[in-house]
Order: C-alpha cells, then structure tokens, then sequence
C-alpha cells in the first residue's frame, strides 16, 4: 500500500499544503508525478489516482491549489475558487509551479525525472505548466481545458504533451481539440491526443454523478485505459516517442 503524509509548501508567501503518496517499499529515486486536482479541490477523487500512479513506482504530490485548509464545501464555491485561475493563466501556472518545486525537494525523488498531470481544471493547470516553459518531462491531461488566452510560441515548450479526451464531453468540447492540436504542431512540440468514443467529461472520476448537459459521467474501462496511456507516455523515452 502506498504511504501517505501532508506536505506543506507556499508560493510567494501564501500556505499551501499538498499529499505526498509514495510506494511503500523505496529504493533509490523514483520518477515524480505532480497531479492536479478538479476544480472541487483535493478529495478522494485525486488521492484514488493518486493511489494509481503509486503503484506503478511513482512518488505523486497532490497539490494544493487553493490553499491549506480552503476546502470547498459545495460546487458553487469551488466554481468561484476556480475561475479565478482559469481567468488568470499565469497565475494558475505559477500556483502549479510551486508544486512542482515541492515535488522536486522531496528526498528520493528524480529531478529529471518529474512529469505533471490533472484532471479537467488539473488537466488545464498541467497545460499551462507546460506552457509556461517549466523543466518537467511530461504533461498529461485528462479530459482538462485546451483553450488558452496566450498560444504558445515556437519552442516555449520543453515538455511532450499528452491529451485524453471524451469524444462526448461537453465541458470541453470536441471543436476545441483541433485548435489545440495545431497550437502544439505551430510550438514544436511532440504531443499526442486520444480521443475516447465511449466517453465524456470526467470519465476518471468514480464520485462524479452521471451528468446529461455536460456529458459527464464515470467510465471505468476509459479510465484505465487512459491510465495505462499516460504510464506508457511518461515512462517513453524521448527517442521512442
């Protein structure tokens, strides 16, 4: 079972408090994932894949991007948490950073060797991450927000990118995907994207209640499928993908 313990780090002076999982038995450095959380915050939902990554060798930091101990309590007041970052990019890959920093200083884990991945506004911050140049060696959405105010610039991008996507999802929909596509081609950057015919929004997230106007609801087959993508994306190596 993987061990779990909170992990206290700020960014510019502001408390943040993120969940270290790591595998129960370590030896030498493993690879490190930075996972983001939906826009409800951390919750089992991000522990339960946190768990995941664990037991495929990873040390995975849940981070924190509201705050410790700011925990919404209903959908209405993760929404207002939400948009704050997602109408300012910068900040929400500046919040993200700061993770990776933590994730970065934890004994036993490799530099080199760090990835970040999210689910939906997760999936958002990890693209932005990305786009804002960090030294991480992937970035992983799933079923995030493409869209982003400021595209990126050719060579901006030091990280492979990874999209899994709802064919059906209409939070983020499908005509978003194109656009997103071309931005990476224009940015040099080696990305993929998997589309899933049997799934919409949220398909990795078992606590999520089968939603008709936004296509959300749970898929287990999709969600290990698209497990297993991001484990084999992140563990390739720059010469076989």
């Amino acid at each position: 079972m993987p061990v779990s313990k909170k992990l206290a780090y700020s960014h510019e002076g502001f408390a943040l408090e993120g969940i270290i999982f790591r595998p129960e038995e370590v030896r030498g450095n493993t690879p490190g994932l930075l996972l983001i959380h939906e826009f409800t915050g951390l919750g089992e939902h991000i522990f339960h894949n946190a768990r995941l990554f664990t037991q495929k060798g990873f040390t995975v930091l849940c981070c924190d991007m509201y705050g410790k101990d700011i925990r919404p309590q209903s959908e209405e007041e993760a929404l207002k948490l939400a948009r704050i970052f997602r109408k300012n990019r910068p900040l929400m890959a500046a919040r993200a950073a700061a993770g990776l920093t933590a994730l970065k200083n934890v004994d036993g884990v490799a530099p080199d060797k760090v990835s970040a991945a999210g689910y939906s506004f997760g999936g958002c911050a990890a693209l932005e991450l990305a786009r804002s140049g960090a030294d991480i060696k992937s970035a992983v959405s799933f079923y995030g927000y493409l869209n982003s105010p400021a595209t990126a610039s050719k060579g901006q991008i030091k990280a492979r990118i990874l999209v899994l996507h709802g064919v059906h999802d209409k939070v983020v929909p499908l005509h978003e995907v194109e656009p997103f596509a071309l931005e990476m081609k224009n940015a040099g950057v080696k990305s993929k994207i998997v589309l899933y015919p049997e799934a919409g929004h949220g398909f990795s997230n078992p606590h999520i209640a089968y939603n008709e106007k936004n296509c959300s609801w749970y898929c287990p087959k999709t969600a290990e499928d698209a497990l297993n993508e991001a484990l084999t994306f992140i563990a390739e190596k720059e010469d076989e993908f």
